[in-house]
């Protein structure tokens, strides 16, 4: 795993050996190489470049929202793939990534499975409920302690691997992060 501080478990879960200084409130690991993501949050459609795009198929630009409901929202759809891809910068949730590792704490989340980290920062993957069945998925990866990126991806009933739709949300969160972390 990219940076250490754990490693992958046979089911695909996170061991870690992180100490408690490693973690906050909530048990989210620390985010040791923070990543100013102010440039893309004021442009949220260039995560994720043309040809990253077509690299999960899907085609045309994204649709930018300066805020959601969390904060700066891009949507990319196609129609023709049959896959919705949504990536939001999560700032107004001022704990980032350790809210998941709490509410998961108290029992609120049906789906929630830390991944490897992506990029050098620490990822899961969640859901109030388990839409893995109905072809959505989310993978949250932390940018700051304080700040996450979420990429929610839903796959249409023709889509090929509606089934399983968490690695095409993995593979997104993946290629956001590489734009964002100069590696695209």
């Amino acid at each position: 795993m990219p940076g250490g501080g754990g490693s992958t478990t046979a089911s695909g879960g996170l061991s870690t050996s992180a100490s408690a200084g490693d973690r906050l409130p909530g048990g989210a690991p620390r985010v040791r190489k923070p990543l100013d993501s102010a440039p893309f949050q004021a442009e949220p459609c260039s995560v994720l470049t043309p040809a990253q795009l077509a690299s999960m198929s899907v085609g045309g630009p994204g649709k930018a929202r300066s805020r959601g409901p969390s904060g700066p929202v891009c949507d990319w759809d196609d129609n023709t793939t049959h896959i919705g891809v949504g990536g939001a910068f999560v700032i107004k949730n001022p704990q980032g990534l350790d809210t998941l590792y709490a509410q998961e704490g108290k029992g609120f989340l049906q789906l929630f499975e830390p991944l490897p980290e992506i990029e050098g920062h620490p990822a899961v993957v969640y859901g109030l409920r388990d839409g893995r069945g109905g072809g959505t998925c989310s993978v949250a990866v932390g940018l700051t302690d304080e700040l996450t990126y979420s990429v929610a991806v839903t796959l249409g009933f023709q889509h090929p691997t509606r089934s399983d739709p968490c690695p095409v949300a993995r593979r997104a969160a993946e290629l956001a992060m590489a734009t964002m972390t100069g590696g695209a």
